[in-house]
């Protein structure tokens, strides 16, 4: 006879076992009480469990099917079925329970692991890095990085950082880690880069203090083990022996680079580089929106310029005279490359983009001509060359650093970017491009006084 709900919560333990059937082998064994409370096989208040009495491969088997009242007379009735079900289908209900059972251990096994993995794949150094990199890049915020300087932050951490520390637990990295990071470069001569280097790894370590994800930074205590950064000096045709400019290999260069037969753009980068001191990177991304013909101005965007921090802060473009050869030159590539973006245009990639002059382009080219590049002259020698030359031609300090970007002495903000010194610097600029030509053409020029 079937159970009902009534039936069994008016059942009441007693000392002996009791099996009440509710069919189909489906029971509810109601365990006994016990008077002795350290007799564990008969709990005190009894107990009620469901059961299955059925039959697998000629052999008398048992299913349990979960206690009262957690499962009720209805969900024990369905249990019932189910296993029934798997009979039918030559399956053994209680292997299949274990089955389902080892599943789910190994599924919140799986999880477990997953949710350690995803932490720790969150406190991994090279995770730590490129969040800290996205927050440094993001428009939004203040003091937003160009995308230049990202990318050069970006392939400092891949060349040196990540190699070495990218797979750690960011609390994991020590203090010898990363002198073994930036020790090589220091070896290697690159002051400046390892002082870059290390001074990234320590906003790294901040980025993570702040985000509690370590509790100091092992790059305090580094403070000062690195050698003195030593300003660069690019070669500009020094004498080895007098470190005096030779202005005789200036010219020679001059003829050189307006005979260059290495690409009609590639030459005409060469010709005017020298004309406007500016950075080689400023030449190769220079774009024809830039370039005022009729103010015979180059406005290089804020964004594009280096160390100018109040520039960038008031999108003041820097602006670039234009002497008269520097216009001829421009106006004669603009019959070839005026369709395209960039100035110097390499062509089109296979996508139809622009391309813009690689950073290896000129360097390759000088020493095409016949310098080296580690004694002779580089693309951002020439800045130093027009450094040299015009104060040696004695004119104004303020103006020639304005020429080169510089900040000039302690000006405020103001009045740098309201002047710039341009119609000096116009001047200077058209003397520079004067001198130059003329030791083109050989003149025996010692130093060049301005008028």
């Amino acid at each position: 006879m079937a159970l009902t709900e009534l039936q069994i919560k008016n059942i009441k333990p007693i000392k002996n076992q009791q099996k009440l059937s509710d069919g189909a082998g489906l029971y509810l064994l109601v365990k006994p009480t016990s008077d002795n409370p350290k007799d564990t096989k008969k709990p005190l208040g009894g107990g009620k469990e469901w059961k299955l009495a059925y039959r697998f491969d000629g052999k008398q088997k048992t299913l349990a099917l979960g206690t009262y009242p957690n499962t009720t007379l209805a969900q024990a009735r369905v249990k019932r079925d189910e296993a029934k079900a798997l009979l039918s289908n030559g399956q053994d209900p209680s292997e299949h329970v274990t089955k389902k059972a080892k599943k789910a251990v190994k599924v919140a096994e799986k999880s477990q692991v997953a949710e350690k993995i995803a932490v720790d794949e969150a406190r991994r150094f090279d995770t730590v890095a490129l969040t800290w990199h996205a927050s440094r890049t993001d428009p939004s915020k203040p003091k937003c990085w160009s995308a230049t300087h990202a990318k050069g932050v970006m392939q400092k951490f891949t060349k040196y950082i990540f190699p070495v520390i990218g797979h750690m637990a960011i609390e994991s990295v020590d203090t010898h880690m990363l002198w073994d990071i930036v020790s090589p470069i220091e070896d290697a001569g690159k002051i400046e880069t390892a002082h870059r280097v290390l001074t990234e790894l320590n906003q790294v370590f901040t980025f993570a203090v702040k985000r509690k994800l370590v509790l100091t930074s092992p790059t305090l205590i580094m403070r000062g083990g690195l050698s003195t950064k030593q300003p660069t000096h690019y070669p500009c045709f020094r004498d080895p022996k007098t470190n005096i400019i030779n202005t005789v290999r200036v010219g020679e260069f001059m003829r050189k680079a307006h005979a260059y037969q290495g690409g009609y753009v590639v030459r005409a980068a060469l010709c005017f580089l020298p004309l406007v001191a500016t950075r080689p990177a400023n030449v190769r991304f220079a774009e024809w929106c830039e370039i005022d013909f009729d103010k015979a101005l180059w406005m290089i965007p804020a964004e594009k310029m280096k160390n100018t921090a109040d520039k960038k802060a008031t999108g003041t473009p820097f602006l670039v005279p234009l002497s008269n050869q520097a216009v001829e030159i421009l106006r004669e590539l603009y019959t070839l490359t005026g369709g395209q973006k960039y100035v110097f245009s390499m062509g089109a990639d296979r996508h139809g983009n622009d391309r813009v002059m690689s950073d290896a382009t000129l360097g390759k080219a000088l020493r095409s001509m016949g310098y080296s590049t580690q004694t002779d002259i580089t693309p951002h020698g020439f800045r130093g060359l027009a450094s040299t030359l015009l104060n040696e031609m004695e004119f104004p300090s303020d103006h020639i650093e304005s020429q080169l970007g510089h900040k000039v002495g302690n000006q405020v903000r103001g009045s740098y970017n309201h002047a710039q010194y341009i119609t000096q610097r116009t001047t200077m600029m058209q003397s520079w491009s004067d001198y130059l030509y003329a030791l083109k053409q050989g003149a025996d020029i010692v130093t060049f006084k301005r008028a």
